[in-house]
């Protein structure tokens, strides 16, 4: 997560940083309800060439501002966080330039809550996407963002997979054996993962790089931390989604 003023921050990703050897992204400009012409002036004077694109998280009430989300042929796409703006704005826009942003994590508060297994989206399908948009989502994260934690009582792997159909996608949730204590984080990574990769005989896809970890992290029982673990969820996420 990246914090400070924004021409800083374009500066430091964009021009100095991360960003800089790469000319196949497309920047994006964040609409808020009091999104000004000027914020959209600076915009478009720090990305002068290429397509642009704009992630609505409400619908401008300014209305230079809505005129230029109308009619700016360089805006590639337009990004809508799903339940942030009215069916009629949405309409407004170019249908083939659209991505709908559905949260289809069910967050709960503790691990320990999470069922064995639920519905995540259909929208990878023509049922359940029948307009055929591009779409995306917060991964095994959902929309939450929280800056911290503290140590779990319960680990959990949340794993994306197809449902019996090989249609929709289906998460699991693979916990912990013992969930009353925070102590042995990596002990208790490890009989996730077991069950994980027991279970991956009859989940698809089970090919994935972030497959391959697991079933290593097991094999070795070495653990690389919380976060690495999170980090491999989001990856098998990416991998499955990306082959669609």
């Amino acid at each position: 997560m990246h914090k400070g003023r924004e021409q800083d921050l374009h500066d430091d990703i964009c021009v100095n940083g991360a960003l800089a050897e790469y000319d196949n992204y497309i920047p994006a400009l964040y609409i808020y309800r009091d999104t000004n012409i000027r914020e959209v002036n600076s915009f478009m004077g720090r990305h002068t060439d290429g397509f642009r694109a704009v992630i609505y998280d409400a619908e401008p009430a300014s209305e230079e501002v809505r005129n230029w989300c109308f009619t700016d042929d360089r805006i590639y796409h337009h990004i809508i966080l799903e339940n942030k703006v009215k069916a009629d704005f949405v309409r407004d826009t170019l249908k083939p330039r659209r991505v709908l942003i559905r949260d289809n994590f069910r967050r709960k508060t503790s691990n320990s809550q999470y069922p064995e297994r639920e519905h995540f989206t259909d929208l990878n399908t023509a049922a359940g996407n029948p307009e055929n948009l591009d779409w995306g989502d917060y991964s095994i994260q959902g929309d939450h963002f929280a800056d911290g934690g503290g140590a779990a009582m319960t680990v959990a792997i949340h794993h994306i997979h197809f449902s019996d159909n090989g249609e929709s996608l289906d998460i699991s949730h693979f916990l912990s054996d013992r969930q009353e204590t925070t102590d042995d984080p990596a002990g208790k990574t490890i009989e996730a993962a077991r069950k994980l990769v027991a279970a991956l005989n009859v989940l698809a896809p089970s090919d994935t790089v972030a497959c391959g970890e697991y079933r290593a992290m097991v094999e070795s029982e070495q653990w690389r931390g919380l976060g690495y673990l999170k980090r491999l969820a989001i990856r098998h996420h990416l991998e499955v989604i990306l082959g669609q």
